[in-house]
């Protein structure tokens, strides 16, 4: 099954070819898709959910399918620019690359298609059950333990380790990005989007460059972003680790970073950016273990090349769901 577009089609081949996993990537007929309902709208890319009638393929030598699965499509805006075509195939690349170095770990993306009465490409990826981590937060803050917020965090920063592994980065890491899905003992969450533009598609730009072209500006949600990133600088791997910090001190406070501060109001965003870049942060929890407010302060240190790496942070908190269960079990009782 082919698309009929040559760069789609010979993009799909490439990725077969230099696969080494099972699952099976592949062009999808839109009139596959069922139910298909509206979730974000961005300034590059929108995101619905919707049923996919029959399915991956579960066993290629027998072109088996799984049957009836909810899934993720991921639209993105095209403007007749094959530059723009070459950036969405890239970033569904990326994405691809990091599922095929951790298939058993990353969120998977099933392949693409477009809707014919639009000129839209959508990649499709797995379908998580759970929900974001900041509406989860919202709702079951109260009963959180931290157990399963340490098995929260350490899932994520599993799949940022594979990102960056991969050299790439991230850019919008936030609560609304990080997605749970169930499984028999824990809470796994995943990213749903993988970006190595700047925006994944479901953010507007919060700081204007001043040039014409929107796009060309700052993307992200701005409580997350790194204050070098806000004064210009290009984005690093440490930014991310800067985002991972915020998103630590939401997990143990179950509250959006600077609520009181953060207005999605332009003139007041450039406050509270000015505000970042000189060195405050959302407040700690007082009930946290302090090795735990210790080690997010060093992620969201003013300076980047202080931030611990993805893999210091990792066995870090590898650490503390082996060695340290106990002292976080005790702050459960505070």
């Amino acid at each position: 099954m082919t698309s009929g577009i040559e760069i789609i089609d010979n993009f799909i081949l490439k990725i077969q070819e230099n696969s080494s996993n099972s699952q099976y990537f592949e062009w999808i007929h839109y009139e596959q898709f069922e139910n298909i309902k509206s979730i974000s709208h961005g300034e590059i890319s929108n995101i619905r959910t919707a049923k996919w009638i029959n399915g991956p393929i579960i066993d290629r030598k027998e072109q088996k399918r799984s049957g009836p699965l909810n899934v993720v499509l991921k639209i993105f805006k095209l403007e007749n620019n094959n530059s723009e075509l070459s950036s969405i195939l890239n970033q569904v690349h990326y994405h691809y690359i990091c599922y095929n170095k951790s298939p058993n770990k990353f969120l998977p993306i099933y392949g693409i298609t477009k809707d014919p009465s639009k000129n839209e490409f959508i990649s499709i990826i797995k379908y998580a059950e759970g929900g974001d981590l900041h509406d989860y937060l919202n709702s079951n803050f109260s009963s959180l333990n931290w157990n399963k917020k340490l098995s929260i965090l350490s899932s994520f920063l599993r799949d940022l380790k594979t990102i960056h592994e991969q050299g790439f980065i991230h850019k919008d890491i936030h609560s609304k990005n990080i997605l749970l899905s169930k499984n028999k003992t824990s809470f796994r969450e995943e990213n749903l989007l993988i970006a190595y533009l700047p925006t994944s598609g479901l953010t507007r730009p919060m700081v204007p460059t001043g040039n014409k072209n929107e796009k060309e500006g700052i993307y992200g949600i701005l409580p997350y972003i790194a204050p070098e990133v806000l004064k210009g600088k290009e984005y690093i791997q440490a930014s991310d680790i800067y985002s991972v910090g915020i998103v630590m001190c939401e997990l143990s406070t179950g509250e959006f970073p600077f609520k009181d501060t953060f207005k999605d109001n332009q003139q007041l965003d450039m406050n509270l950016a000015i505000n970042i870049c000189q060195g405050e942060r959302p407040k700690l929890s007082d009930n946290a273990p302090n090795i735990f407010n210790e080690v997010v302060e060093m992620c969201w240190a003013q300076d980047p090349s202080v931030r611990p790496s993805i893999n210091e942070l990792e066995n870090i908190v590898s650490e503390w769901c082996d060695r340290l269960a106990e002292l976080f079990n005790e702050a459960d009782k505070k």
